[in-house]
């Protein structure tokens, strides 16, 4: 559970230790338990995400091997891990998995990204 931080309201309670992605965050932060931690949301989503791939490098990849490279049809699959974040539904985010390469339903050549 977040709870926002208002300072002039209340004191924040302490921040649970329960990942390494937190524990590298305040690390550097006193250890009375009582001072807010304050994250930076795009890095601490990126670190828990476990991957840093940007949504426009991945598009470009994409567009680049749109074509196989052995016999130049078009009907290529990306290749992902099963790393993608999950909807509370249980369903996968589309474009949040990792890419690791291309694979052609014609010659079913495969190549990396």
């Amino acid at each position: 559970m977040l709870r926002i931080f208002r300072p002039e309201d209340e004191i924040a309670p302490p921040v649970p230790v329960d990942s390494p992605a937190i524990r590298a965050s305040i690390a550097d932060q006193p250890e009375d338990g009582y001072q807010p931690v304050l994250l930076n949301f795009q890095e601490w989503s990126d670190r828990l995400r476990g991957h840093s791939q940007s949504q426009l490098h991945r598009a470009r990849q994409i567009h680049a091997n749109c074509e196989c490279p052995e016999c130049h049809a078009a009907l290529i699959v990306p290749l992902v891990l099963n790393d993608g974040r999950r909807e509370p539904s249980g369903e996968e985010v589309p474009g949040t998995a990792t890419l690791v390469g291309f694979h052609c339903d014609i010659c079913s050549a495969e190549w990396p990204a």
